[in-house]
């Protein structure tokens, strides 16, 4: 369910508690766009991806999809980096591979993620 998601930037510079830095609110209101052109998928595995994704990447990069919006691959290999981007520009990030830890990656992204209006799944299968 979407809430308020806030996004904080760091202040190298300025003067926190530990006299490391301190963050700064800069998004009071973030909110994912609700499409993007692109997808964050490491290609690289495309051998061991379902059919399905395959057939959707294919027709993505081409523009087939139902938004006819062609996509193209954005992929740092950083899950918390490909998710950030996503939720600033929209679009995509998935990993069809299954060493995902539940517990402390892909349940508190999923979170930020509906949070801020995004939609998240796959993690009992959807």
């Amino acid at each position: 369910m979407p809430g308020k998601a806030l996004g904080f930037t760091l202040d190298p510079a300025g003067r926190g508690a530990a006299g490391g830095g301190r963050f700064v609110l800069t998004r009071p209101s973030l909110r994912c766009p609700a499409r993007g052109p692109y997808y964050s998928l490491n290609d690289a595995r495309e051998p061991d991806w379902p059919q399905g994704l395959r057939r959707w990447v294919h027709d993505a990069r081409r523009g087939l999809t139902p938004s006819r919006t062609k996509f193209s691959s954005r992929y740092v290999c950083a899950l918390v980096a490909d998710v950030h981007r996503t939720l600033l520009r929209g679009g995509w990030a998935g990993n069809p591979r299954p060493h995902l830890r539940l517990l402390y990656e892909a349940a508190p992204l999923a979170h930020v993620a509906e949070v801020a209006a995004a939609a998240s799944g796959g993690l009992r299968g959807e």
